[in-house]
């Protein structure tokens, strides 16, 4: 996770970790950024390890960077409920595109199947850790869950 490609690749995604801080600052609690990062990361590489067969190997921070987008959208969802909710909702989009090999959102393919699955997996490391240490979070979720649903108003 330390580790990349290249210089091009380690400057990407330091500029996503800088942003993601100054995006939720005031969101997300500085003891959850080292806290989440190793949460992503295991996850991240226990899930890769037990279900990617095939030798390749899988260097940088992306899967983090994933898990952390949402990890602030999440850290948001109670006071920005839309704004949330349009996080999550695009970035899943980014992530199936991805999958699908499409370009509608990024201007290049991520190449290699690790490198996918490494999105996806710091996606959900970054859900469960939100689920697990957020309970305004999980609050909001309940919520929603309690909501009626929306009748005909008849």
């Amino acid at each position: 996770h330390l580790i990349h490609l290249d210089w091009n690749h380690f400057t990407m995604n330091m500029i996503g970790l800088v942003l993601c801080i100054i995006v939720f600052r005031n969101d997300v609690s500085i003891r959850h950024w080292p806290a989440s990062f190793l949460f992503i990361s295991i996850f991240s590489s226990l899930c890769m390890y037990f279900t990617y067969f095939s030798y390749e190997r899988y260097l940088g921070f992306s899967d983090v960077l994933h898990g952390w987008i949402l990890l602030g959208a999440f850290a948001i969802a109670a006071k920005e409920g839309r704004l949330s909710l349009i996080i999550v909702v695009l970035f899943w989009l980014k992530i199936a595109e991805e999958n699908l090999e499409l370009t509608f959102f990024t201007s290049y393919g991520v190449s290699g199947n690790v490198a996918r699955e490494s999105h996806i997996y710091g996606a959900v490391g970054g859900t469960l850790y939100a689920l697990l240490f957020f309970p305004d979070f999980r609050k909001t979720l309940w919520a929603l869950a309690k909501q009626p649903a929306v009748s005909s108003g008849k």
